[in-house]
């Protein structure tokens, strides 16, 4: 979109050499845009990863990935221990049971430094934000039920057990628990 949110990350991770090893994860299309840029803004070299598996063991110390293959790679990206993790249109993981979201979140789980990027409003529910503000920040956003009933305003509906509720319209949906 032009904001310059590739630009800011790729200087972050410039000025913080201790935030390495680095994920970046993208959409496919995008995979190599990130690795030239890293190169000519910052000149940090970055290796794109591909396929579903780790066979070739990459190197280096900023990966680049798209969600496509994550839950692939996770095994050997968990190894690697990163230090930060950029999911750049993170509006991707909106579907916390998708494969992609566990494996990012995952992922995440250890990871001290998150950087979440996206140009695209979340236009749906104010719930599927949750996935996206847990895996930031997990002491804030612990629960989803807990973040339903505070920012989705969610009334429960006995005839399917989703809960429903109209905070910014239009509603929110959540699995009730039995």
């Amino acid at each position: 979109m032009g904001t310059g949110k590739t630009y800011q990350t790729i200087i972050h991770l410039a000025l913080h050499p201790t935030h390495r090893p680095a994920i970046i994860i993208c959409p496919a299309t995008i995979k190599l845009n990130w690795q030239r840029e890293l190169w000519r803004h910052a000149r940090l070299e970055s290796q794109v990863l591909d396929g579903r598996t780790s066979a070739n063991k990459a190197h280096g110390n900023i990966w680049i990935i798209n969600y496509d293959i994550l839950h692939y790679w996770l095994p050997w990206l968990l190894d690697r221990k990163a230090r930060i993790i950029i999911p750049d249109e993170c509006q991707r993981l909106i579907n916390r049971a998708s494969k992609r979201s566990r494996a990012f979140s995952t992922l995440a789980e250890n990871c001290p430094h998150i950087i979440g990027l996206s140009g695209t409003p979340i236009i749906n529910r104010p719930i599927e934000f949750f996935p996206i503000l847990h895996a930031i920040a997990p002491k804030t956003f612990p629960s989803y039920t807990q973040y339903a009933f505070r920012f989705c305003n969610p009334r429960l509906r006995m005839a399917d057990g989703i809960c429903r509720g109209p905070p910014i319209s239009p509603s929110c949906t959540i699995w009730s628990p039995p």
